[in-house]
C-alpha cells in the first residue's frame, strides 16, 4: 500500500511558506511591526490545536502556527529591506520611529536614498571646512562619503538615516560595522548637519534613531571617532554616556581623529 502522507506534508509545508511570505510583505506596509501580537497569538492557538488534534489536521496547526511565530521575526527582516528601498514605503502609514518618524509637520528621518548621495557629502565637507576639521584621513577625504547609499545597501548589517525637509536633506547620521571592530560593535558614522538644522532637535533625534537601530540589529557597543573641533557634538556623546578611550578601535581608515569614544547599548 503507498503512502503519501509524507508528500501530503511536504506539499502543504510548501504552501504555507508560500502564502506567509506575501502576509508578512502585506502586514509590515499596512500595520509595520504593530501586527506581532496577532501573529503571535496565532502561533500560540494553532500549536495548541495541533496538540490536541491527529493526523493531517494536527500537522497543519502546527505548520501554521510555526509559521506565524516566524513571521514575528521575518517582519522585523522585512522592515530593514523597506528601509534599504528592497521594498515600497507605504506612505499613508503614520510614520514609526525606526524608519521615518516625524520632529515635525515639514521635518522627516527616513532611510537614505540614492538621490542623497549629492547632497549629504557637500553638507559633509562644508562642516569639516566650517569648522577647520583636518581634511585628510578623514571623513572629508573618504571615497565611501562620495557614495553613503551604496556603501550602506551593501552591508546588511548597518542602516544610515537622513533628515529631510521639503526635498532638501538637512543632514544625516548611521551606523556600520567598521573593519576591525569587535563584531558586536558597530562604529556611529557620517554623523553631520548642516547650518539650518541647528536649533531644530533634530541631531538627538538623528543620534537616538541609529542607537536604538544599532541595538536592535544586536550590537552591543556603538563606537565613535571625532576631533576637538566638534566640541558640541563630543559633548552631545559624553552625556549619552559614552567614555573616552586611550586609542582607536577598528580601521576606519580616518588615522587624522584623536577623540574616540565608546558606549554599551
Amino acid at each position: 500500500m503507498l503512502n503519501f502522507y509524507g508528500i501530503i506534508i511536504a506539499f502543504a509545508s510548501f504552501f504555507v511558506i508560500g502564502i506567509f511570505h506575501p502576509i508578512v510583505i502585506k502586514g509590515e506596509y499596512y500595520f509595520s511591526e504593530k501586527i506581532c501580537p496577532v501573529f503571535l497569538t496565532a502561533g500560540i492557538l494553532f500549536c495548541a490545536v495541533s496538540i490536541f488534534t491527529s493526523g493531517i489536521v494536527s500537522v497543519l496547526c502546527a505548520l501554521i502556527g510555526g509559521a506565524c511565530l516566524w513571521s514575528i521575526r521575518e517582519l522585523k527582516e522585512q522592515r530593514k529591506r523597506v528601509q534599504k528601498d528592497r521594498f515600497p514605503q507605504n506612505k499613508k502609514r503614520s510614520q514609526n520611529a525606526s524608519a521615518q518618524g516625524k520632529i515635525s509637520e515639514a521635518i522627516i528621518i527616513r532611510p537614505i536614498q540614492k538621490k542623497d548621495n549629492g547632497q549629504l557629502y557637500s553638507i559633509i565637507r562644508a562642516i569639516f571646512e566650517e569648522f577647520g576639521a583636518p581634511k585628510e584621513n578623514s571623513v572629508y577625504s573618504d571615497k565611501t562619503t562620495d557614495f553613503l547609499f551604496e556603501t550602506f545597501s551593501e552591508n546588511k548589517k548597518s542602516e544610515y538615516f537622513v533628515a529631510e525637509q521639503n526635498g532638501k536633506i538637512l543632514g544625516g547620521c548611521g551606523y556600520f560595522p567598521t573593519e576591525g571592530l569587535p563584531t558586536d560593535c558597530a562604529e556611529i558614522v557620517k554623523f553631520y548637519l548642516c547650518p539650518d538644522s541647528r536649533g531644530m532637535k533634530i541631531r538627538t533625534k538623528l543620534f537616538s534613531l541609529a542607537e536604538e537601530c544599532a541595538r536592535l540589529a544586536g550590537y552591543k557597543k556603538l563606537y565613535i571617532e571625532s576631533f576637538p573641533q566638534f566640541s558640541s557634538a563630543v559633548s552631545m556623546y559624553k552625556k549619552n554616556g559614552f567614555t573616552e578611550l586611550s586609542s582607536r578601535l577598528g580601521n576606519s581608515g580616518h588615522t587624522a581623529t584623536t577623540i574616540h569614544l565608546i558606549k554599551e547599548i
